[in-house]
């Protein structure tokens, strides 16, 4: 399937963590990726730390994001 590149693919992944079966499970999994992502970058790269442009540092508000957000899926 082609794609302008003002377009863009929608497969539905965000509508995993909007539909209600799935929402626990997709912050469980976005956070287990975050966490995977800054300690696999910390041990391989670690002068990211030190980049301007804070690659690693990026990674902490969607980690804070899905702590806060599991809590709130649990309880509706």
């Amino acid at each position: 399937m082609a794609f302008a590149p003002s377009q863009q693919r929608n497969d539905g992944h965000g509508y995993r963590s909007s539909w209600r079966p799935w929402a626990e499970r997709a912050c469980i999994a976005q956070l287990c990726v975050a966490v995977f992502y800054l300690l696999a970058a910390s041990f391989m790269v670690p002068a990211l730390w030190l980049d301007p442009l804070g690659p690693l540092v990026k990674v902490m508000p969607a980690i804070m994001l899905s702590l806060v957000a599991l809590p709130m899926v649990k309880s509706r």
